[in-house]
């Protein structure tokens, strides 16, 4: 009978220790997905049949993900000492710990300034807020929110054509997950509106 009830304590230990690991997992697969959504980032059109190539950690580390410039470009106004709003979409409840940057790039790639730098995190949806899910997404697994930066007082661009580059350093997974987007974009004055269309 002690062999038996011995086997029976192991068994289940290890049972829970297997569930355990399994919540973890998923845990960390629910905290591990974001993306800028507006301006659009390039290769939106992937948010219908392959949105893992935008959200899922970009293990490759090449600067946009490896993706050029396209034709279409999002008109958007950053007018010196104004705020400047981007759309981010990230995983419902996902607690966004670590760096998160948002730079400006002239068309040829050369860094024109750095619009954010949060070493706090990117931001966390609130369950109790309705949940807005970004344009094109048919996975029904994410939510929007809001990142809104000063733009420099300073800000003199030699392009009005540039892109910008999203950045999120994700610290609360060990090893540290990294994600990247660039949003190409032309720099105009009063309203703006959107060239880019998603399927």
């Amino acid at each position: 009978m002690k062999t038996s009830s011995t086997s029976t304590s192991t068994i289940t230990s290890m049972s829970i220790k297997f569930i355990l690991f399994t919540l973890v997992a998923l845990i960390s697969i629910v905290f591990s997905h974001g993306f800028m959504s507006y301006p659009p980032p390039r290769m939106y059109s992937d948010i219908n049949i392959a949105i893992d190539n935008l959200r899922s950690p970009d293990s490759s580390r090449l600067f946009c993900r490896g993706i050029t410039q396209g034709e279409e470009r999002t008109s958007i106004k950053l007018n010196p000492g104004s705020e400047f709003t981007v759309t981010l979409s990230i995983s419902n409840g996902a607690e966004h710990q670590g760096y998160c940057g948002l730079e400006l790039y002239d068309s040829l790639g050369n860094l024109e300034f750095v619009l954010a730098q949060n070493l706090y995190g990117c931001g966390i949806i609130d369950d109790s807020i309705e949940c807005v899910e970004p344009p094109g997404l048919i996975t029904g697994d994410m939510c929007t929110t809001s990142m809104t930066i000063t733009v420099p007082e300073n800000l003199v661009l030699s392009d009005s054509n540039g892109f910008l580059r999203w950045t999120w350093v994700a610290t609360h997974v060990d090893p540290p997950e990294y994600y990247e987007v660039c949003s190409d974009v032309k720099i105009v004055s009063g309203k703006c509106t959107t060239t880019v269309k998603t399927k």
